[in-house]
């Protein structure tokens, strides 16, 4: 169910990316370290603390007991409370920087989407690259990842100047076989 947020007071939020509500509490992320959370349903706001201020970050998810705050510079930030976050070391899929989008529990597994890879985790500490292999070997965006049925989607598209639609079936969170050419490039929703 979507919750209505009563009041959203913009005033020291910045810019940000976007506004998310989860367990009671608002989370609002952006640019350079603009990663803030309200108590009281958006009237005021405070930095979310332990964050680097160049780490951009792009969302914020409760997975599984973890919330979850995914961005720019190779970034995944993890806490249990909302109080201390902690910086995980994450494989550098794409030098220099990496761009963490989103992330999903499937199967005992977390997931995380990023500029070109996904990695995976079954404890939150330790990480693994798993290589998207996309035909003739182009680059991939994966922007985000959902559980259908029984079934893991990571969706994006290659870059190849005409950037192709292409999306991943997974059925253990582990391996990921590719699906081209059936348009989904920017999102999938289940309702149901």
């Amino acid at each position: 169910a979507v919750e209505k947020i009563s009041q959203i007071t913009s005033s020291g939020i910045g810019c940000q990316f976007g506004i998310r509500r989860i367990n009671g509490l608002v989370f609002s992320v952006g640019m350079n370290g603009g990663f803030k959370i309200s108590r009281d349903d958006g009237v005021s706001w405070t930095q979310v603390p332990g964050i680097i201020s160049s780490d951009t970050i792009y969302d914020v998810f409760y997975l599984n007991g973890y919330y979850f705050a995914c961005g720019q510079n190779n970034s995944v930030y993890v806490s249990t409370d909302t109080i201390s976050w902690n910086r995980r070391n994450t494989p550098m899929v794409f030098s220099p920087t990496t761009y963490y989008f989103r992330a999903a529990y499937y199967k005992g597994v977390y997931v995380v989407t990023s500029s070109s890879a996904v990695i995976t985790s079954t404890d939150t500490t330790s990480w693994t690259q798993r290589q998207l292999v996309t035909p003739g070997n182009l680059y991939y965006h994966a922007y985000g990842v959902i559980s259908i049925n029984d079934t893991l989607f990571v969706y994006g598209k290659m870059t190849n100047y005409t950037d192709t639609p292409l999306y991943y079936k997974s059925t253990d969170g582990i391996n990921y076989t590719a699906v081209q050419g059936h348009g989904i490039k920017c999102g999938i929703r289940y309702i149901g």
